[in-house]
């Protein structure tokens, strides 16, 4: 009797046993931790949201005029002070008229008094307003060449990082060739104009008619001072690093005073809003820490401080309420500070929770 061993119990009964009594509370165990995961990852907070400042600014014209060249386009990375745009104004056109006019005019009272009209005084006259009008050309051209080689320069900055095509340099730089040979052919068209006034001026003897031409000397230069002024082409400067998200008007277009033309978002985002929705069981103060997450994957969190409150109910963009982005609900606003290393870019949403 001392002798028998125990019989041994099969390994398909172990199993079986395994799988009666441990597997279920295995499986529940995994089920229960892989909920928790994903809503720690998935699951976005009811009460507590935020959004990443985007700053936008507007590129508006200071008169009426026409577009006359745009250098951007939708997603075009442009840094403070870059100059995106040229604008010609209306203005010029109908003080060069106004200044034809009044001329004529006194020309038309000297022949009403009876003082002949001295022929070298109109030539000087007609000479005059066509240097005006080619200066007027080689301040436009200046300013196009002045663009060109902003573009230029810029292309040539990203070919060198390889973030731009060699064709699209090639056509700026033949672009760039283009304006300055314009702007070389009206300076000297403007040289030979002023060479011509010069002799007309160091020969003229007007002794008879020395206070009627006076009169039109000053006439004409006080409108060639007023055309010179209103005639100077706009340019229209980029006023923050960012990127162009939108453009209203197209080369060649009319724009009247006032008017947005270009907007310009910035890529550098300094806070965050948050809101807290109805029903509100903590109110946000100054200084309180806040848990930033992220809704991409994989996320990423950070602590940031709340550093205003602005004790109103606004209403929260559509698309934080619901996917449809149909819904419109109030809540009260507050400024967070932007969590240092977490990668966040302007117009994203984020989750928020008070860090306890």
């Amino acid at each position: 009797m001392e002798d028998i061993q125990p019989i041994p119990v099969p390994s398909a009964q172990r199993w079986r046993e395994f799988r009666i009594r441990l597997l279920p509370a295995v499986v529940f165990a995994l089920a229960l931790a892989a909920i928790a995961l994903l809503w720690s990852w998935v699951v976005v907070p009811v009460g507590l949201t935020g959004e990443v400042a985007a700053t936008q600014y507007q590129v508006r014209s200071l008169a009426d005029g026409a577009l006359e060249e745009l250098s951007v386009v939708p997603f075009s990375l442009v840094k403070k002070g870059d100059i995106i745009g040229l604008l010609i104004p209306t203005a010029a056109t109908s003080l060069s008229m106004d200044m034809e006019v009044e001329v004529s005019a006194f020309e038309l009272d000297r022949l009403r008094t009876g003082m002949s009209v001295n022929r070298n005084l109109l030539e000087l006259s007609t000479l005059e307003l066509q240097r005006q009008k080619v200066f007027s050309d080689l301040q436009v051209a200046k300013s196009a060449l002045n663009i060109r080689k902003a573009e230029f320069d810029r292309n040539k900055e990203l070919l060198a990082k390889n973030l731009q095509s060699k064709e699209a340099y090639d056509v700026s730089a033949s672009l760039y060739a283009q304006a300055s040979t314009t702007v070389d052919q009206f300076q000297l068209q403007l040289e030979g104009y002023e060479t011509q006034l010069k002799g007309f001026k160091d020969g003229q003897k007007l002794l008879e008619v020395r206070g009627q031409s006076d009169a039109v000397d000053k006439a004409i230069q006080s409108k060639t001072n007023a055309m010179r002024f209103a005639a100077r082409p706009l340019q229209l400067i980029a006023p923050a690093d960012g990127v162009v998200s939108s453009i209203a008007f197209r080369a060649g277009e009319t724009v009247r005073a006032g008017e947005s033309i270009v907007t310009v978002t910035s890529t550098n985002s300094t806070y965050i809003v948050g809101y807290i929705r109805q029903p509100i069981s903590r109110l946000p103060k100054v200084n309180d820490q806040v848990n930033v997450r992220t809704r991409n994957f994989p996320r990423a969190a950070g602590t940031a401080k709340v550093l205003k409150v602005s004790g109103l109910y606004n209403f929260m963009n559509p698309a934080m309420v619901s996917p449809e982005g149909n819904r419109h609900e109030k809540a009260i606003s507050f400024m967070i500070s932007i969590p240092s290393g977490l990668p966040l870019h302007p117009g994203e949403f984020v989750d928020l929770s008070f860090a306890h």
